[in-house]
């Protein structure tokens, strides 16, 4: 009996340390953040690539990739406190009903955007290479939600699908993310087709 109770008395005890005072808790916070940080950056900052259909596009650092009806959109990061719209250059692609080239498909894209963006008009027309294929590329302006917007737009048909690119921002902005949208233009691939250096519509 003697030997064990003076095994009880040589054992250690673990004390519980909880913040008591509300720099503690300020520390322990701070301590917190710093790991959630860290650990963050460590993990996967969603898709570098996405794919829509037969086309593979590279996503910008910093920018966020999220899929839609379609396709995927790549928004840009917001530039401050005072911005309030991300621009951002979405892929969509569609079946098409009848054979048709980019031309044709650029049309039908050009009307659509005039029925749902008041105010578009669609600027000159050219043809451009884009990854290997050729694109019909048109700027444009309008306004969306009270909001008056550019857009660069490129329209391309590969086999039996139709697929429009298009940048969006607000009007003077998108002179901006140019750097980034010509790196992501860069990086496209189609199946079957290689890169190819291509001018935006914007010149």
């Amino acid at each position: 009996m003697e030997a064990e109770g003076q095994d009880r008395q040589e054992r250690p005890r673990i004390k519980l340390l909880w913040p008591r005072t509300g720099r503690d808790w300020f520390l322990l916070l701070m301590a917190g953040i710093v790991v959630l940080g860290i650990v963050g950056n460590l993990l996967p900052q969603g898709p570098k690539e996405v794919q829509v259909g037969q086309v593979r596009l590279g996503v910008p650092p910093g920018w966020e990739a999220k899929e839609v009806q379609g396709g995927w959109a790549l928004l840009s990061p917001l530039e401050g406190p005072k911005d309030t719209f991300r621009e951002n250059l979405t892929l969509l692609v569609e079946p098409l009903p009848q054979p048709m080239n980019s031309l044709q498909y650029a049309q039908v894209v050009a009307w659509r955007n005039a029925q749902g963006v008041e105010g578009f008009v669609p600027g000159p027309v050219q043809v451009v290479p884009l990854a290997g294929v050729e694109a019909v590329a048109f700027a444009g302006q309008g306004r969306h939600g009270g909001r008056a917007l550019e857009f660069w737009v490129y329209a391309f048909v590969v086999g039996r699908e139709g697929y429009q690119l298009t940048l969006t921002g607000e009007v003077g902005r998108l002179v901006r993310v140019r750097p980034q949208v010509e790196t992501v233009l860069a990086s496209m691939r189609v199946e079957g087709s290689g890169p190819v250096a291509q001018p935006g519509p914007g010149g």
